[in-house]
C-alpha cells in the first residue's frame, strides 16, 4: 500500500508499507548506512527464522514538480 502525503512544512512524501519481500526489491542501493542496512537484514532473517511475518515501511520526499508530472499522468 502506498500513499503520498503533504507535510505541514510542504514537503510531498511517498510512504510505501508491505511485506519485506515485496518491498526489499524496491529499495535502492544507496542506504545512507550500509551498517544499518546489514543490521535491519539481519533482523529481517532472524524473525523470519522464528516463522514471523514482517512488515517495512519507506518513505521517500518528492520535489513538486515530480508530483505534478505524476498527478497529470494519473488523471
Amino acid at each position: 500500500m502506498t500513499v503520498i502525503v503533504k507535510a505541514p512544512n510542504g514537503e510531498i512524501k511517498v510512504l510505501c508499507k508491505g511485506a519485506d519481500l515485496a518491498i526489499m526489491p524496491l529499495l535502492n542501493d544507496s542506504w545512507e548506512n550500509q551498517e544499518i542496512k546489514m543490521k535491519t537484514l539481519e533482523h529481517l532473517f532472524d524473525y523470519a527464522s522464528r516463522g514471523y511475518r514482517t512488515l517495512m515501511i519507506c518513505e521517500r520526499i518528492i520535489s513538486q514538480s515530480f508530483y505534478r508530472s505524476w498527478v497529470y499522468k494519473y488523471e
